[in-house]
């Protein structure tokens, strides 16, 4: 079980550590983390993104079909 407190204050998107992780520093802070979705730049900057909701999935579906279609 997960349990997320709030946070009152807007919180960073992306995250620039010296020095950078490396690459298996990386997949393991993907790993233990599933519930948000992590990229890294060429830069080595760290980009967080939280997961969607319903609402988002719902839409994105709803565009897939009809690019699919």
């Amino acid at each position: 079980m997960v349990t997320l407190l709030p946070i009152g204050a807007e919180t960073p998107r992306s995250l620039v550590l010296d020095p950078p992780l490396t690459d298996a520093e990386f997949e393991a802070l993907c790993a233990a983390n599933d519930l948000i979705s992590f990229e890294r730049t060429r830069e080595g900057e760290i980009l967080m993104h939280s997961p969607t909701g319903g609402f988002t999935s719902r839409g994105n579906a709803g565009i897939a079909g009809q690019l699919y279609s």
